[in-house]
């Protein structure tokens, strides 16, 4: 990348402000390229992930056996009266 900004400065080299904002902007370019942040945030997205679908799954199994449990209920309601 130090070539191309090299050559272009070669170009025109009366012209150093272009060299500063070059440099600041590769300088950014590089820093968002090593930020880890959004890996992170995706592994938290996956964990929650996980999360919902094992609460998803102990409400379906919780459910059902409540289910079950109100029918037998029902059924001895109704035979009692």
């Amino acid at each position: 990348m130090k070539d191309v900004v090299s050559n272009l400065m070669d170009l025109n080299p009366s012209y150093d402000g272009g060299r500063h904002k070059m440099n600041t902007l590769i300088s950014k370019i590089k820093a968002f390229v090593n930020e880890e942040d959004g890996a992170s945030a995706v592994e938290y997205g996956l964990l929650v992930a996980g999360i919902a679908v094992a609460v998803m799954t102990a409400v379906y199994a919780i459910g059902t056996t409540l289910s079950t449990k109100f029918g037998e209920v029902n059924t001895a309601l109704n035979a009692g009266s």
